[in-house]
């Protein structure tokens, strides 16, 4: 019975066609969309983690004792980056001021599609360059109508060193001197956002006020643990301020990216969810077409001794076979999809980070 049901199989190719590629097509939907949407979430994640690989711990105004705009907010200064320098296990102490930056290209139009559209400051250290922002062409901002942009948002707008952008920061619009271009591992800039960094006295007169910081970033020494540090940082923070690990920003900016591709992945599974309920019939009146079509030939394996156990078991073998074959090539097809689909959005213009294919359980 079992090479009964094989030969029927191989009988009938062109009436199996339509279960094969209602299976195959399903099949293929789904995983494509979980690999790849887990291989885009993934880079995102590294990514996030990378552009924190500087930072041990992130000193910052706890937004549940009295949020950034709260009465009783503590103030980040210069006298705590000082304490906090001079803390045991600190190798290095930097600190930044952030705040919104919508950058024009050469025609007008928002770069970044307003996906993040971020401003902020270069901290020069005693070498007099940022660990965070190397400086792939030019040099970092030092007068108050100086600018360095992101790499991926000078090549998107077609700016480079020398030329003037226009940016808005909650305020009238600015005209900027380029002065340097530089990479960073900023997930949200990965994602298609930007990035325009001022000297550290403008931005602080755009985003605060003059010496505060909106975040200290203490680098730890070599051998010391991120949870150590940051108990060793809590015992300086006056009240309202918060220290915050490496790790949890990483993972927290990484779950805002996640949360986004969400969205999208609830969008595709909808359609190949469609695809399936669809499928199901297609399947059925097939299968259902197929058995009535072989009644003298169920008729005729009865009258030779096959039990109605037997007869049904070959169908389920024959149905078996067929969905194996069908799902497996799906699987595959699925595969193939969600690693195009990665070079396909950067053909057109969307900004992905680069990063290995990913093909979860999920999607087997």
């Amino acid at each position: 019975m079992f090479r009964t049901a094989l030969r029927n199989v191989l009988a009938h190719k062109a009436r199996l066609l339509m279960t094969v590629l209602a299976v195959m097509l399903g099949v293929a939907f789904v995983s494509g969309t979980l690999v790849f949407t887990s291989t885009i979430s993934d880079a995102y994640r590294k990514s996030s983690e990378k552009g924190f690989t500087g930072v041990d711990v992130a000193i910052q105004i706890d937004r549940k004792e009295g949020g950034k705009a709260g009465p009783g907010a503590p103030k980040l200064t210069q006298g705590l980056l000082d304490r906090a320098a001079s803390v045991p296990g600190v190798a290095s102490v930097s600190a930044s001021v952030a705040g919104s930056a919508a950058i024009a290209d050469k025609h007008g139009e928002l770069v970044g599609h307003g996906f993040s559209t971020q401003g902020g400051n270069y901290y020069a250290g005693k070498d007099g360059k940022d660990a965070r922002y190397p400086l792939k062409d030019g040099r970092a901002p030092r007068t108050a109508d100086e600018v360095a942009l992101d790499s991926k948002t000078a090549d998107r707008a077609g700016y480079k060193v020398g030329d003037t952008v226009r940016l808005s920061v909650d305020g009238p619009v600015l005209e900027q001197k380029v002065t340097g271009v530089f990479t960073t591992d900023d997930g949200n800039v990965a994602a298609g956002g930007s990035l325009a960094l001022f000297d550290t006295a403008t931005a602080q007169k755009l985003y605060a006020k003059p010496g505060e910081y909106s975040e200290i970033l203490v680098k730890a020494q070599q051998g010391e643990s991120q949870s150590a540090l940051k108990a060793a940082i809590e015992k300086i923070l006056p009240p309202g301020a918060d220290a915050v690990t490496g790790k949890t920003l990483a993972d927290d900016q990484a779950a805002a990216v996640e949360e986004g591709m969400g969205n999208m992945r609830t969008a595709l599974l909808g359609f190949a969810a469609v695809a399936l309920f669809v499928g199901v019939f297609i399947i059925a009146n097939t299968f259902t077409m197929l058995v009535s079509q072989r009644t003298k030939e169920i008729a005729l394996l009865r009258a030779v001794g096959a039990s109605r156990r037997q007869v049904t078991r070959s169908v389920l073998v024959e149905a078996l076979v067929v969905g194996a074959v069908a799902a497996v090539a799906g699987l595959v097809i699925g595969i193939g999809i969600g690693a195009a689909l990665h070079p396909l959005m950067r053909s057109t213009g969307m900004l992905v980070p680069d990063g290995p294919l990913v093909v979860p359980p999920t999607a087997v």
